[in-house]
């Protein structure tokens, strides 16, 4: 279930072009357990699975000696897919992650603005081309350190392209944190 320690490969993609954040925290994989945890949660609203994802995801972290961001920035949702699953997952992973470890979340300065077909129906090409422009600022991003929260990475073109934003406006340093990422390309 856990990666190992110390586990830092890149996947095929971020061989080919280096992504736009500094760092990843992404301590399981997408598989038996976590996947059938992440799905009751997301699509389920099983708030139990939600709790115990969040809570492993803490435990990895307690146990690392990353560096702590001073803003956690959720994946946003377009307000059609909050409406039809009755919640943000990203949202709230980050605000109980946040909670615990005392740093606040920033749920209003990026928007998505795009209504885009779900990721996991899209090959990587899709996914970055269909990405691009799909988010936006609300307001100026004064922070230096941020860590974008999500409960999968599977390409990593959310990540991505959200973190290419928070770069273009300022911000120096970007971690992307996911409770698990799909299989290594």
């Amino acid at each position: 279930m856990p990666l190992e320690s110390g586990n830092h490969q890149l996947c095929g993609q971020c061989q080919k072009t280096s992504p736009t954040f500094n760092s990843a925290f992404i301590p399981f994989r997408y598989e038996h357990p976590v996947d059938q945890w992440i799905w009751k949660f997301k699509f389920r609203n099983d708030l139990v699975s939600g709790k115990l994802l969040a809570d492993l995801f803490l435990q990895k972290i307690f146990d690392s000696n990353i560096v702590m961001p001073e803003i956690l920035v959720p994946v946003p949702l377009h307000s059609s897919r909050v409406r039809q699953r009755g919640f943000n997952q990203s949202l709230w992973l980050a605000r109980h992650i946040g909670k615990q470890l005392g740093i606040p979340v920033d749920s209003r300065s990026v928007r998505r603005r795009l209504k885009t077909p779900p990721q996991h129906e899209l090959n990587i090409k899709k996914r970055t081309t269909i990405l691009r422009k799909a988010f936006t600022l609300n307001r100026e991003f004064e922070h230096q350190h941020a860590a974008i929260v999500d409960d999968v990475l599977t390409s990593g073109s959310t990540m991505n392209e959200i973190s290419k934003l928070l770069c273009n406006n300022g911000c120096a340093t970007i971690d992307c944190w996911a409770i698990a990422r799909t299989a290594l390309k």
